[in-house]
């Protein structure tokens, strides 16, 4: 990690540059919202403004007969005049004459996902300077969820912090330059008028408030890291008018180091080349994953918001795509460690330039048709150093926790798909959106989650994918008939057609003898030469 050096810009603003971009200072509440947070009855607040008595402010404006106050005043009215009623007040409420906060330290911390493993956070600690107590500011490690439920959770760790706000990626639509703001849950102590100020609670005890409430009460720039650049240890060494840091990307299903790791297992004479390969991969699922460097409609850093981080690439620009005999060769490669072909796995499947030669596992079970046994008759049976190909990989993430591997297998007429066998008698075959069929599609047969059709020189194959992670159904009408369908409909004018391709080039032909029976007809069932030449000679 490097650091670029930059100037702060949080001297440059003044109250008035907070007052659109928070809902303390705007007439906001009227006389019942008024009399719930003062816990008063209404017809007391109307006689407080109506005889002006000492301490009570007056309306900050007055609209259709009904007056409206600031959440501002009635907070600063309840510290002067009822200081009883201070738990009323959100911890994120700053008034306008507050000096900065100090921050005071940074740790790492983790929660306890109620299943799963433990949620880790960098948190900030902040002093403000109103006296209330510390603040923490948590910054989850990339998740596949809101994170609203932590604030809560970390508020219970600690107890030094009068309120926790937790960092999410979820955009809030309060005031802000273009109607919406980053979005934080907040979880404090006291028992503050939420429902008043018509704050939105995402849990039990856990409000929506804006990034800005923040940047305000603590006075200072906040850093903001994107979900991509999270390096924990990298936001705890952070400090106000820190350098801006250069890290490398990363997220919830992504690091570099889940292919680079492959390189450790080749033999020396493919080092070079797998990690030349291996470089050029990341970079190109880096490039989409860094998505914005800033909140979500922020296009620039302004008082209160500073990119803390950017990120940091291997390669400056983003490469070609690999070709399909390079994805073909990585494939190949021997991974004996399985949590590392695994995790390897994992990422080189996001590659959508993968598809042709593996866009979907079959799950073959046990009672097959015709096509299906006629195919697996080929399979080989292989051992180790051949059943450490990485491909096996990819086929053995398919495979039901309650099953185990028996057995490894390449085909005779593909050597680029890999089989595993498992002890319920299922087979497990990867499948690309094009095959190495020659000729036409003469016949094909649907099961509940595999497909096979026989070209027109005799040999089968499985039925390509449509697309990463789509397969087919029947039975009723929906995308998995649809592609169906236009697979067969495809495959029958060229059976080596990468369906990837397609398109809208095949449309559904509602009157159709092949659609009628794939709409009418659940798994399994099959379509003989005949039965299919009439079905299909019926499409348009």
């Amino acid at each position: 990690m490097c650091y670029i050096f930059r100037m702060t810009v949080g001297d440059l603003a003044d109250h008035d540059y907070w007052l659109p971009k928070t809902r303390w200072f705007s007439p906001r509440l009227d006389v019942a919202a008024v009399a719930t947070i003062l816990e008063l009855q209404e017809t007391t607040v109307r006689q407080y403004a109506a005889r002006d008595v000492a301490g009570f402010p007056a309306p900050l404006t007055r609209e259709g007969g009904r007056n409206y106050w600031s959440a501002d005043q009635i907070f600063t009215y309840i510290d002067t005049e009822r200081p009883q009623l201070r738990h009323r007040i959100p911890r994120l409420y700053a008034p306008a004459n507050l000096n900065p906060a100090v921050f005071l330290f940074a740790e790492r911390l983790a929660v306890q996902r109620p299943f799963g493993v433990n949620v880790e956070f960098a948190v900030h600690h902040w002093q403000p300077s109103d006296g209330r107590g510390p603040i923490a500011v948590a910054y989850p490690a990339p998740l596949d969820e809101p994170a609203w439920d932590y604030a809560s959770m970390l508020l219970e760790q600690l107890p030094a912090v009068s309120a926790v706000a937790v960092v999410t990626n979820e955009i809030s639509l309060l005031p802000g330059e273009h109607g919406w703001q980053a979005a934080l849950g907040v979880a404090e102590r006291g028992h503050p008028a939420w429902a008043a100020l018509r704050f939105k609670n995402v849990r039990k005890h856990v409000v929506e408030m804006g990034w800005y409430h923040l940047a305000h009460l603590l006075g200072h720039d906040l850093p903001w890291w994107s979900a991509s650049l999270r390096d924990l240890n990298a936001i705890t060494s952070w400090f106000p008018g820190a350098p801006r840091q250069q890290i490398r990307p990363r997220g919830l299903f992504y690091n570099e180091s889940m292919l680079r790791q492959l390189v450790t297992h080749a033999p020396h004479s493919d080092a070079a080349r797998l990690g030349d390969l291996v470089d050029r991969i990341n970079r190109i699922l880096e490039g989409p994953a860094i998505g914005d460097e800033l909140p979500v409609g922020e296009e620039t850093e302004r008082p209160g918001l500073v990119q803390a981080a950017e990120p940091l690439y291997r390669l400056p620009e983003i490469p070609a795509a690999p070709d399909e005999h390079e994805l073909g060769w990585l494939l190949h490669q021997h991974v004996p460690d399985p949590l590392a072909a695994d995790t390897a796995a994992t990422t080189v499947r996001m590659l959508r330039p993968l598809e042709p030669l593996v866009a979907y596992v079959a799950h073959i079970g046990p009672q097959r048709g015709t096509l299906a046994t006629e195919w697996l008759s080929d399979s080989v049976a292989v051992s180790a150093p051949a059943s450490d190909e990485l491909g096996f990989a990819i086929a053995r993430q398919a495979v039901s926790e309650t099953e185990r591997v028996t057995r490894y297998c390449k085909h005779r007429r593909n050597p680029l798909t890999w089989l595993v066998e498992t002890d319920a008698g299922a087979v497990y075959a990867t499948v690309g959106t094009k095959v190495p069929a020659t000729g036409h599609l003469i016949e094909f047969e649907l099961a509940e989650h595999s497909a096979f059709f026989r070209d027109s020189n005799g040999s089968v194959w499985p039925l390509p994918a449509p697309a990463r992670g789509h397969y087919y159904t029947s039975g009723y009408a929906g995308t998995g008939p649809n592609n169906l369908y236009k697979s067969v409909r495809a495959l029958a004018s060229d059976a080596s057609r990468n369906l990837a391709a397609l398109g809208g080039h095949v449309t559904v032909d509602e009157r159709s003898p092949l659609w009628r029976y794939i709409l009418r007809n659940e798994p399994p069932f099959a379509l003989n030469k005949a039965e299919l030449a009439t079905a299909v000679s019926g499409c348009r």
